[in-house]
């Protein structure tokens, strides 16, 4: 038996108020997950965008000597 079928085996022994709650628990799990691609399309977009053009720049190599203050 799979998770879908064990959910609605369960499911179908709960009164029907219980029922409705799991239905709302269900859409807001659907919002959430829905909420969090977005934020992380939006992320990578955010990230693409602030480092475009970075491709060719030319940054100093530092060495550990180039230090002016150590934090341990």
């Amino acid at each position: 038996m799979n998770v879908t079928e064990l959910i609605a085996k369960e499911l179908s022994v709960l009164p029907m108020p219980l029922q409705e709650e799991v239905l709302d628990f269900v859409s807001f799990l659907k919002a959430k997950s829905q909420a969090a691609m977005e934020e992380n399309d939006w992320n990578s977009v955010s990230l693409q965008g602030a480092l475009a053009g970075m491709e060719e720049d030319v940054f100093p190599e530092y060495r550990e000597n180039d230090l002016i203050e150590r934090w341990e």
